[in-house]
């Protein structure tokens, strides 16, 4: 490798002999350039930055200190050897303060010149190699950092000392934070791409409200500050800022807020709501609050309508009217049963863990409404009457959609009782008569799936609900329970 020098001196006999006489290359040096003063020599290492620089100490227009002072603030990164002559202590010692640490004294010789560059080129390598470890340092500092709390989220570590400094290192120690994930179809995010991602948020929710970030192999993961509902954060404008084509199939997720400590929670809480994007497939940004709140009625599962079922019949009502429109929309028995396995990770995280399904067995509504049900505390425990109970409304909604169902069919062909006994059970158990109960059970359904697909054709609709397709019948019944027709309930509906 050649280092570039540059010589200062006002003297030309001494300049141009150290120019002309000294072998630099031989020594690894290249010459790049001469100055008369100081001055010169300031603008000329603005311009070429040299490697080395060799001055004198006394020199017109702007002395050697005075260049070198300069130098130092131009933050130049050179090393200045300095020529100096007796009785210049003073001079040489001023230099020494602004950090040179090389200097030969007048008149030169070719052997002290040589030894001496040799000994700043090697000081000029030290330094450069600490400033490049140290950048490296400075440059892994944060990668290592978010790794830290990446290996948290992903509760791939446990160490809280670790976790307290990573949090500090971003202003989130003591704090509590949401977690926005965006994902796209078909692969990550580059570290261009990364950068930008940033960048567009801090643009659009304020530098001060994005911590910082973690990416994994699915989505990069975003530290905020909790927002007061989910609703405030401009899903749409990000997303539209990001993938404006829609092209990408962006998707953003948002967490509940919560302290450092419950990272993975909140993680997993991001992954299961990405379980809705499965299902759903219209939405672009899912958070918590969709439990709570009313969502739209064309997707296949209600949420919040699951969410706040707190009893046996409510789930198992809601996942099978969820059937119904998986049967409407066409899917297969393959897809049907891994819906319902989403939304029992949904609801029930961990469940399936414990139980597994044997590999092929049907996975329904009703087996989904059992974990969920678990799940929300509301499971009847194992006794003789809550399994008969059980059996009954399972039976019920597992036989809704067959037209000749009655309380003879499912008393004495399906669950071997007699029909008395079975009617009495039936009416402590839901409060009213078997026909009614039907009739107002599939009515109900009826409505719910107008609204899922208010322009369902009305045989497809009586078909669904358990009546003749020919639609008379269902029609007396519909406005029997809700005092309109179909086509009446319809129009309500279109407004």
């Amino acid at each position: 490798m050649m280092y570039t020098l540059l010589l200062v001196d006002d003297e030309e006999l001494e300049r141009e002999g150290m120019e002309k006489l000294i072998p630099w290359e031989e020594y690894g040096i290249r010459l790049a350039g001469t100055a008369r003063n100081g001055e010169e020599g300031f603008e000329i290492a603005r311009d070429i930055r040299p490697d080395l620089i060799l001055t004198d100490i006394k020199m017109p227009l702007l002395d050697g200190i005075g260049m070198i002072r300069k130098i130092r603030e131009e933050q130049l990164e050179t090393e200045i050897v300095v020529l100096s002559g007796y009785g210049e202590y003073e001079f040489t010692s001023q230099a020494m303060e602004l950090g040179v640490r090389h200097y030969i004294l007048k008149p030169v010789e070719e052997e002290k010149i040589r030894d001496t560059m040799q000994k700043a080129i090697r000081e000029l390598e030290m330094r450069r190699n600490q400033h490049q470890a140290l950048n490296q340092a400075r440059h892994l500092r944060p990668m290592a950092m978010q790794q830290i709390l990446r290996d948290w989220m992903l509760e791939r570590s446990k160490d809280r000392e670790e976790l307290e400094r990573a949090a500090a290192e971003y202003g989130m120690q003591n704090r509590r934070v949401m977690l926005l994930a965006l994902r796209r179809s078909g692969r990550n995010f580059d570290s261009v791409e990364e950068t930008a991602l940033e960048n567009i948020l801090q643009e659009i929710l304020g530098e001060d409200s994005v911590f910082t970030a973690v990416f994994t192999e699915e989505e990069a993961v975003f530290f905020l500050k909790p927002l007061t509902r989910a609703d405030d954060f401009p899903a749409a404008r990000v997303l539209n800022s990001i993938d404006p084509d829609k092209t990408r199939g962006m998707v953003a997720v948002l967490s509940r807020e919560g302290e450092m400590e419950e990272l993975p929670k909140l993680y997993q809480e991001l992954r299961l709501l990405y379980h809705m994007r499965k299902i759903e497939k219209g939405i672009r940004f899912l958070h918590h609050d969709l439990f709570s709140k009313e969502v739209s009625t064309e997707m296949i599962f209600d949420y919040p309508a699951i969410y706040r079922a707190d009893s046996y019949p409510a789930i198992l009502f809601e996942l099978y009217l969820a059937f119904l429109k998986m049967t409407y929309a066409g899917y297969d028995a393959n897809i049907r049963s891994e819906l319902f396995h989403w939304i029992c990770e949904l609801f029930s995280p961990g469940e399936d863990a414990d139980e597994e399904t044997e590999p092929g067995a049907a996975f329904g509504f009703v087996e989904a409404a059992d974990r969920i049900a678990v799940q929300k505390n509301c499971a009847w425990t194992e006794t003789k009457e809550n399994r008969q109970k059980r059996d009954i409304l399972t039976v019920f909604y597992s036989n809704l959609s067959d037209t000749e169902l009655s309380i003879r069919m499912l008393a004495c062909d399906l669950l071997f009782m007699n029909e008395d006994y079975f009617g009495r059970l039936f009416r402590k158990l839901t409060g009213e008569k078997f026909n009614q109960y039907l009739q107002h059970t599939r009515i109900l359904l009826a409505q719910r799936l107008m609204q899922y697909k208010p322009d369902m054709m009305i045989q497809d609709l009586a078909g669904l609900a358990g009546y003749a397709e020919d639609g008379q019948y269902f029609s007396k019944a519909f406005r029997k329970e809700t005092g309109m027709t179909p086509s009446e309930y319809r129009r309500v509906l279109q407004g």
